[in-house]
C-alpha cells in the first residue's frame, strides 16, 4: 500500500508542477486583456469597503469565496473581486464573483441573519445573459444597504 502512496505523490506533484504555471499565467493573462489590476485596491473614496467579504454566485459550481473578497462602493460603481493572491486561482470572471457594474442597476433580492454572519442576495444583470444572483456575507450589512440604496435614492 505504501508504493502506491508513494506513486501517486509522485504524480500529483508532478501533474501540479505543470499545470500550476501555465494556469496562473492564464489568470494574470485574462485580467491584463480586461485592464484589471492584478492586485486589487479599495478605489480611492470609496463610500463603503469590506475587504474580507465572503460571497457565493448561485447558478456556478466553482463560485464561492470565504473571506477573499472586496466588496466597496464608489462613486456610482458596486465593485466585487477576490483579493490577491486569490483573484489568481481561475481567469477572470470564472467563478461568477468578479464584478464592476453601476450600483442603480443592482437589486437586493433579500437579507438575512444567520449563524454564519448578515447576508445580502443580490441580483446582478449581465449583458446577454440571465442576470446572476449573488450572496454576500458582509460584517456591516446595514453600511452597505444604506451606500447602495443611498446612490438610488440620489438619482
Amino acid at each position: 500500500m505504501a508504493e502506491f502512496e508513494d506513486v501517486f505523490l509522485a504524480v500529483w506533484l508532478t501533474g501540479m508542477l505543470l499545470t500550476w504555471p501555465p494556469w496562473i499565467w492564464f489568470s494574470i493573462n485574462s485580467r491584463r486583456t480586461r485592464g484589471e489590476p492584478l492586485v486589487p485596491r479599495p478605489p480611492t473614496g470609496a463610500a463603503f469597503c469590506e475587504l474580507r467579504a465572503s460571497g457565493r454566485a448561485h447558478g456556478t459550481l466553482l463560485g464561492r469565496a470565504s473571506n477573499c473578497l472586496m466588496v466597496a462602493i464608489a462613486g456610482d460603481e458596486l465593485w466585487i473581486t477576490p483579493t490577491f493572491p486569490f483573484n489568481l486561482v481561475a481567469p477572470y470572471g470564472l467563478m461568477g464573483l468578479e464584478y464592476r457594474i453601476p450600483k442603480r442597476t443592482v437589486t437586493v433580492v433579500e437579507t438575512s441573519d444567520s449563524l454564519f454572519g448578515p447576508t445580502v442576495v443580490i441580483d446582478i444583470p449581465r449583458p446577454n445573459a440571465p442576470s446572476r444572483r449573488v450572496a454576500l456575507k458582509l460584517t456591516d450589512r446595514k453600511a452597505f444597504l444604506a451606500t447602495l440604496n443611498g446612490a438610488a435614492a440620489g438619482r
